[in-house]
């Protein structure tokens, strides 16, 4: 096993999170804000999510859907417009006017470094799917669990922009991140994460990705 992979990813993972979380605070507090103005509800968004070896933890988002999103979930699921154990819909009805604004802009995710500090994720890696999900995954499919869920991947961030979709496709996550842990693949992606990239509008049609709330 390489150094990077016995400590470096994890170091280099914590001090960039702990940066990030610094600078994003004052952007944390206006959305808050924000949301509390539009729309009643919490501020975060707490959903199970199954990481690492299978394991749960509380997943944090900034909200950007309705109170009772959960409970409209089952009146939605036929416009589902993915493929396999994922939900995503086109146009999410249930996405408010601030959330549209943070997911276009990616700002709901920052609650997630606070995962990357504690261990729960990693800042690249696949992204950690639903307990539901994961209950009908296909045995190939159970390989992204191999190692630490990511803020995001690098398929997510180089070709998702290009292609109209928001959210990691399953199938390259299951089949390029599991054992990779390669410092050039994470440097890549840390580093387009730094380029400035176009709105990401919702998940399309020719392509299935991972969902996403």
């Amino acid at each position: 096993m390489s150094l990077y992979r016995r400590g470096g990813k994890r170091l280099l993972d914590v001090v960039l999170a702990s940066a990030g979380l610094i600078v994003a605070l004052p952007l944390l507090a206006v959305a808050a804000a924000a949301l509390k103005l539009d729309s009643p509800g919490p501020v975060f968004h707490r959903a199970r999510r199954v990481g690492r070896a299978g394991r749960p933890f509380t997943f944090l988002k900034l909200r950007s859907m309705r109170a009772d999103a959960e409970e409209l979930r089952g009146l939605l699921l036929h416009r589902n417009i993915t493929l396999g154990p994922t939900f995503k819909l086109h146009d999410d009805p249930r996405v408010t006017r601030v959330g549209r604004l943070l997911r276009k802009t990616s700002l709901d995710e920052l609650p997630q470094l606070l995962h990357v500090v504690a261990g729960d994720m990693s800042l690249v890696g696949p992204r950690p799917p639903f307990p539901e999900e994961v209950e009908h995954y296909e045995t190939w499919m159970r390989r992204r669990l191999d190692v630490r869920p990511g803020l995001t991947c690098l398929w997510q961030i180089r070709d998702a922009p290009r292609r109209g979709v928001r959210g990691a496709p399953l199938l390259p996550a299951g089949r390029h991140h599991p054992g990779a842990n390669h410092p050039g693949r994470d440097f890549r992606a840390r580093s387009l994460l730094m380029e400035p990239l176009p709105p990401l509008p919702g998940c399309g049609t020719d392509r299935p990705c991972a969902s996403y709330r």
